[in-house]
């Protein structure tokens, strides 16, 4: 696998990195802040070993953080570190590959050099320090200043891992904790770097297709991290590991197989604006696939497949603020999907508290364009358009016949408001 360990200086700093795999494309892999007590060398056999998966079809490049960091070296400083390294070396584009504060690093590339990130994949990471992030940094930190690195490594297993792995991660970690570190300023000062990170606002400026990889027992960032990284990129995709904590990338036996299919599915490049009159016909080519799926589930319920709107009704849709219809497009300006909202407002009810809502009337994803995060756009872009008007949430009907519907809305995050029911009698 023609695997080595290179060491390089750039930008004023040393630098320790690994390489391996044979393919035609770059895969870049940042490590989390366990790079602060042993960075990339001597570990491309190790490495090489573990991701041998990537070999075939990639040239994969482990990049350690630069050797000498100094007090408030931030994730940005640490992103223009991999751009320089990345033009000593003559990488002209990759795919990143972020796993925590590795994905931290990860983000601010793709944002301040989105040419150099073909694709982007984030795993347990996030955009902004959180409660569990906070608590769970602070506590290293402490560790390391009375330099308990047994502590620190015990810590880390536990928020990282669950049952008979857990057990394992915690015997093998015993035994390498008896080699303590010499110094603990490095692994210091990429904490404190995860505890200054924040790029939430400029998560937009992601333009890469983009994978987001979560765990739901994650002890460590949390899993809502991960949607709010899904909700503010653009067209990202989110994969959720249930059963699994911060460590799923060593846990979890397909993970680094869904990556690579994620890596080789086609992109579709995708935009999200307002709809216009001149995308009516398709507006009534998508109307027809949903009330298509309704009356085959529901045909006691539904009338025979036909669009709930006409050319006119939808030409005043269009036309008013208060009824905005949003649309994805592919780079022809095709219309992949739309979503349907309403400003909706409960006024003088004497029951409901007066809230502005936006009521999500209809969003669909044409047949051919599903599986490549057209929905989540649409759906990503509604959020934001709600926040940005200062709307208290947002909300949406679904039918019951409808599972993988349902199915999608609860993976975008979305809660059961109030249910009906019904006995047909």
């Amino acid at each position: 696998m023609n695997a080595r360990n290179q060491h390089i200086s750039v930008n004023g700093g040393e630098f320790d990195y690994l390489t391996f795999g044979s393919g035609d494309e770059v895969l870049i892999m940042l490590p989390g802040v366990g790079d602060g007590f042993k960075t990339a060398k001597g570990m491309a056999v190790p490495y090489s070993m573990a991701y041998k998966c990537f070999a075939k079809d990639y040239e994969v490049f482990v990049f350690s953080r630069r050797n000498n960091l100094n007090e408030g070296f931030s994730t940005y400083n640490m992103a223009e570190d991999i751009n320089a390294l990345m033009n000593v070396i003559g990488i002209d584009e990759a795919i990143v590959l972020g796993v925590a504060q590795g994905g931290m690093i990860a983000q601010q590339l793709a944002i301040n050099h989105p040419d150099k990130v073909k694709k982007l994949v984030l795993a347990v990471t996030a955009a902004r320090p959180n409660k569990l992030l906070e608590e769970s940094v602070k506590t290293w930190l402490s560790m390391a200043r009375n330099e308990d690195y047994k502590a620190i490594v015990r810590d880390t297993a536990e928020r990282s891992y669950s049952g008979e792995y857990l057990n394992k991660a915690k015997n093998i970690n015993s035994m390498l904790s008896i080699i303590k570190p010499k110094d603990f300023t490095r692994f210091k000062l990429l904490c404190k770097s995860c505890l200054r990170h924040n790029v939430y606002n400029e998560l937009n400026k992601i333009i890469c297709p983009t994978l987001v990889v979560a765990a739901d027992q994650d002890g460590i960032v949390g899993c809502e991290a991960s949607r709010e990284l899904a909700e503010r990129i653009p067209g990202c995709t989110l994969h959720i590991y249930e059963g699994f904590g911060h460590g799923v990338y060593e846990q979890a036996k397909d993970f680094n197989t869904n990556i690579i299919e994620w890596l080789n599915k086609p992109s579709v490049k995708s935009a999200v604006r307002r709809a216009n009159v001149n995308d009516i016909p398709r507006l009534m080519d998508l109307l027809l696939q949903v009330e298509t799926l309704h009356y085959f589930a529901r045909p006691d319920l539904f009338r025979s497949p036909t669009t709930k709107y006409s050319q006119k009704e939808l030409e005043q849709i269009i036309a008013d603020e208060e009824t905005p219809v949003f649309v994805s497009v592919d780079e022809n300006d095709v219309v992949m999907g739309h979503a349907f909202c309403v400003h909706a407002r409960s006024m003088g009810d004497p029951v409901l508290a007066d809230v502005r809502s936006l009521y999500i009337d209809d969003i669909c994803v044409d047949e051919k364009s599903r599986g490549n995060g057209v929905g989540k756009s649409l759906y990503n872009y509604v959020l934001q358009y709600a926040r940005e008007n200062g709307f208290y949430n947002v909300t949406l009907n679904v039918w019951s016949c409808n599972p993988n519907a349902m199915k999608f809305y609860e993976s975008m995050g979305l809660k059961p408001q109030k249910v009906g029911m019904e006995v047909v009698l």
